[in-house]
């Protein structure tokens, strides 16, 4: 049998039985320690190229910006068009440090075995909401919660608040300005 859950969390297939299974089961073992070794060294790689390229790209963008003063009238294009590309990059180096990010809460994200969890959906919703409020503020999105009762769930209340604030960071960074 191997154990469920996240990949860092994931137990070794029972060794026992004959020596045929037995020979199995220690290679599934090795081959599982392997994929997660690789996928764990994966996420650090991009994670650290990711920030390794803040410096660089901030020096860059300061660097842009004080040639602004240094233009002529035929080279604003040109400038207007260099400061949509760092634009880009910034984008993209920003949605891939997200990713980063959200590959590591996946893996790290707890879940209890205990068919007695429980907790108040409504209370941990809202409280979440005035943590994320003033960020969905900042980035121009509209962010209300609002609750008539109690919501019982089958959850801890850590679990719900991990899995809340995975959907409200990426609705606020994807949803756009103005939206609700």
């Amino acid at each position: 049998t191997v154990p469920g859950g996240p990949p860092r969390q994931r137990g070794s297939a029972s060794v026992g039985g004959p020596p045929e299974l037995r020979q199995l089961a220690t290679g599934f073992n090795r081959m599982a320690r392997t994929v997660t070794a690789a996928l764990e060294q994966q996420r650090r790689l991009v994670a650290d190229t990711s920030h390794q390229m803040r410096n660089p790209m901030a020096a860059l963008r300061l660097r842009v910006d004080a040639l602004r003063t240094h233009l002529r009238p035929t080279g604003e294009r040109t400038y207007a068009g260099v400061n949509t590309e760092l634009d880009r990059l910034e984008t993209l180096l920003d949605d891939i440090l997200a990713l980063a990010a959200a590959e590591h809460r996946a893996g790290e994200l707890t879940v209890t075995d205990d068919p007695g969890a429980h907790c108040d959906a409504a209370e941990v919703t809202l409280g979440r909401h005035r943590l994320w409020e003033p960020v969905a503020r900042r980035a121009a999105v509209r962010l209300t919660a609002e609750a008539a009762g109690p919501v019982p769930a089958g959850c801890t209340d850590r679990e719900l608040a991990q899995v809340t604030d995975i959907l409200l960071d990426n609705a606020i960074k994807y949803a756009g300005d103005g939206a609700h």
